[in-house]
């Protein structure tokens, strides 16, 4: 049996937006953190766990909670 390694590209999903990984060597966070001038609501945003699409390992944004209080 033959063992067949495949390299996933890594993406960012900001709602309907796709961002492509801007520094595949670094980690998520760091990568992600590369688009906090464009996206200020990166700055107190956090990521999910990634999910497997095809080739792909996206990595879904998760916006802060709006506070309604204080």
């Amino acid at each position: 049996m033959t063992a067949i390694t495949q390299t996933l590209t890594r993406v960012f999903k900001l709602g309907a937006t796709e961002l492509d990984d801007p520094a595949p060597q670094e980690t998520p966070e760091i990568a992600m953190s590369l688009y906090e001038t464009a996206f200020p609501v990166l700055k107190t945003a956090s990521l999910a766990e990634p999910v497997i699409d095809g080739e792909r390992l996206v990595y879904e944004i998760v916006k802060p909670q709006a506070k309604t209080k204080g």
